[in-house]
């Protein structure tokens, strides 16, 4: 159970660095020039049903804490959260064109890359908070991140 900023600093970044590692294994087979109609709909399939959802809930708990952060850190993190469901997005347009799999590739790269940045910045974020912005509640929707139990974050 996360207690206090420095353990929920702790904890996110060995939750982030699993979560990439997870990430860039599951896309692995998409991030060569040329995969499958196959290798590509997995890909989709996972980005919508298992990143997007754990995604959302780091958004907000994200959202949560902006109101305490500086202007130009909430919009970094808030651009950054966009791009990354753009690129979600757009992926799954390109599952079934055919002579689409290097743009698929390239976009999946770029995807992970922007995922990447984006745990540095939240991670460097929570850990500039005001200790008194760590509250109970910014701590739970944390906890929460991983496998969604309990989860009460709104998309």
């Amino acid at each position: 159970m996360i207690r206090d900023q420095e353990t929920l600093c702790r904890e996110l970044a060995a939750a982030h660095r699993a979560w990439l590692r997870d990430l860039s294994e599951r896309l692995a087979p998409v991030r060569l020039p040329d995969p499958s109609v196959w290798e590509r709909s997995s890909a989709a399939r996972y980005l919508e049903e298992e990143f997007a959802p754990r995604f959302r809930r780091e958004t907000g708990a994200v959202n949560a804490a902006a109101d305490r952060l500086p202007t130009a850190e909430a919009v970094r993190l808030w651009a950054l959260g966009e791009l990354i469901e753009f690129l979600r997005m757009y992926l799954a347009g390109l599952v079934a064109l055919p002579q689409r799999g290097a743009a698929f590739a390239r976009l999946v790269n770029k995807l992970l890359r922007a995922f990447e940045y984006w745990c540095g910045e939240v991670e460097a974020v929570v850990a500039a908070l005001p200790a008194e912005a760590v509250g109970p509640d910014l701590i739970r929707r944390f906890e929460q991140l991983p496998d969604g139990a309990d989860a009460t974050v709104p998309a």
